[in-house]
């Protein structure tokens, strides 16, 4: 057939695209209705039911609550009043007569403190000074005074030192030399001043009586002096310790307990004497090292040099 025109072209055209646009939206319908019964409402659609009825509880929560307070209400209204009718004087004073009576209080004080203050500033400034003129020239009079007596004492002193050291060297000077006038001193011994010993090495009281009485006669005659003396005679002649010859001493030779395997070390061995670990290259380490260990010779075995070498 021939070939339609421009304008019935175009016409046909946008019918076209008119009908596959509404068998693309009924499609979409139809695939929309099958999700929807397939899966159910979507998040949205949970979402805003879920918020719907939370907003109905709510409300119903409210009313019950508001219905709950509105009876207590007429509950309370019903009841007589526990606490009778205060008289005027009880009654607390409200906003404006406590702010009234804070200002009063302020200007009060504000004129007090103005007139204490002048009084206090009057007072300053008729008092009578604490030091007069003339009383601090005489201060310092006295004071310059008594620093020429000073000056005068110092220079006195220094004076008398030097003279002092200048009769040292003119002594100094006339006196023999110890070359010419030599004489060897004569030591004689004197009695120990006994204020000087310290009295951690003097004999406590005891001690001096019974020095006292071993070395009368009548003690070193008896029996029993006798038979100190031999006492002492013996303890001196006896051998000295580090000349008494002792036998080696023994000692006892400390049985080592045999140690106690505990759960890990069972299985250790258990898992070691299994076939699959014998086999494995890390046991044939294993035994490497060990016999290394028991080749390595000994540490009291081995020869040091000497130290400091």
């Amino acid at each position: 057939p021939p070939p339609p025109e421009g304008g019935a072209a175009s016409v046909m055209a946008g019918a076209r695209d008119q009908a596959t646009a509404v068998r693309a939206a009924a499609m979409n319908g139809r695939i929309k209705q099958v999700l929807r019964e397939a899966t159910g409402p979507s998040f949205e659609e949970r979402i805003a039911a879920a918020s719907a009825n939370f907003r109905r509880q709510a409300l119903e929560t409210e009313r019950k609550q508001t219905q709950i307070i509105e009876d207590a209400k007429m509950r309370a209204k019903q009841q007589p009043s526990a606490s009778a009718v205060r008289p005027k004087e009880l009654v607390p004073p409200s906003v404006e007569e406590r702010a009234e009576e804070h200002a009063r209080v302020i200007r009060e004080n504000t004129r007090k403190y103005a007139s204490e203050s002048a009084a206090r500033t009057h007072r300053m400034k008729t008092r009578e000074p604490l030091f007069r003129v003339s009383e601090v020239q005489a201060a310092f009079e006295q004071q310059r005074q008594r620093q020429a007596e000073r000056r005068k004492q110092l220079a006195d002193e220094e004076a008398r030192q030097w003279q002092h050291i200048a009769e040292l060297q003119d002594r100094v000077v006339h006196r023999p030399l110890l070359v010419e006038d030599y004489q060897r001193p004569v030591h004689s011994r004197t009695v120990p001043n006994l204020r000087l010993i310290p009295e951690h090495t003097k004999d406590t009281p005891l001690q001096s009586k019974v020095h006292k009485a071993i070395s009368r006669s009548s003690f070193q005659e008896s029996d029993w002096g006798q038979e100190v003396l031999a006492i002492r005679d013996r303890q001196n002649k006896r051998p000295g310790l580090h000349e008494i010859s002792y036998p080696p001493k023994q000692f006892q030779e400390k049985q080592v307990p045999a140690p106690v395997p505990y759960a890990m070390d069972l299985r250790m061995k258990a898992v070691i004497a299994q076939p699959w670990y014998q086999k494995s290259e890390w046991s044939e380490k294993v035994k490497e090292i060990r016999q290394r260990q028991d080749d390595r010779p000994k540490l009291h075995e081995i020869s040091y040099p000497p130290k400091g070498a």
